[in-house]
């Protein structure tokens, strides 16, 4: 009876034994995929940091090529209002010369005063919004030379991380082939 005894308890701690093992292989290769990641450094971080960076500047880029379309409308609108002052300019100057009294001389000649200082506001603010769209282009430029700066940088740290990459993917794929054995067989 002792040996039985002896037998049924090897028997129940061989799987206990197993699983024992089983957690510390795993454990291991764990560790192992976990030294490989470590190799990757923070170049993986770094990458969606650039490529969050560069949406983050076209965006800005797009919002800066919007506005300098907006200020070029705006002139489009300055001197449109030039053209519609020089037609009433016109249209009053005819009318001077059929005037009948004073009062109607007086008010003409207030309305080309008037319109002639709708011309020069519009003028100012013409020369105006062009440093604006200069100073808008400037940025546009910068943007774009960043961007592109950007993209290089990129470029460079991504093929770094692909190296790294390359070099430990099949340890990697060996220690993860391993691991999926290993959890089917631990609860």
């Amino acid at each position: 009876m002792p040996e039985k005894k002896t037998k049924e308890e090897a028997k129940n701690t061989n799987p206990i034994n197993d699983k024992l093992k089983g957690l510390c292989e795993l454990q291991d290769i764990d560790s192992k995929i976990d030294k490989l990641k470590i190799l990757r450094g923070e170049l993986p971080l770094e990458v969606l940091d650039l490529e969050s960076e560069i949406e983050k500047l076209n965006e800005h880029l797009s919002t800066q090529v919007d506005t300098g379309d907006e200020l070029k409308n705006s002139i489009v609108v300055q001197k449109q209002k030039i053209e519609d002052a020089n037609a009433l300019i016109e249209k009053y100057n005819a009318q001077q010369m059929k005037v009948r009294n004073n009062r109607e001389f007086d008010a003409i000649n207030k309305e080309l005063e008037f319109q002639s200082l709708e011309i020069e506001l519009s003028n100012k603010k013409i020369t105006s919004i062009e440093s604006e769209v200069s100073q808008n282009s400037d940025k546009i430029k910068l943007l774009k030379a960043k961007i592109k700066e950007r993209k290089q940088y990129l470029k460079v740290k991504k093929s770094e991380l692909d190296t790294i990459i390359q070099s430990t993917e099949k340890d990697e794929n060996k220690l993860n082939s391993k691991k999926k054995k290993l959890e089917k067989n631990i609860d």
